[in-house]
């Protein structure tokens, strides 16, 4: 897997989730303690895959085989409220972006 600070599934929602699935429990054999980290991907992004046919995971796909997801998609909008344009509690309604996240 990805990069090595552990290891991550970088660009993890582009990866098939069966293959993750798997991954997950070969790993589990050896190392039953793993914690399992992907990044999350904007809205868009995954739209604009789906659109064309190509695998795009969803957070709700990714928390089936992951631990933890850092969420790489409300990046631009929580560097906003740190710049003072506007308060927080907006971010939530970006989960609920075209209900991709419902899967």
């Amino acid at each position: 897997m990805g990069n090595r600070v552990g290891d991550w599934g970088d660009v993890a929602p582009l990866v098939p989730l069966a293959f993750w699935l798997k991954a997950r429990e070969e790993v589990a054999k050896v190392n039953p303690g793993c914690i399992w980290l992907s990044e999350s991907v904007e809205p868009e992004f995954i739209l604009d895959l789906r659109s064309r046919g190509m695998t795009n995971l969803s957070d709700s796909e990714i928390f089936q085989a992951f631990d933890m997801c850092y969420d790489y998609d409300i990046h631009k909008f929580f560097r906003q409220y740190l710049k003072g344009g506007g308060p927080a509690w907006p971010l939530h309604r970006r989960y609920q972006h075209a209900g991709i996240y419902l899967s």
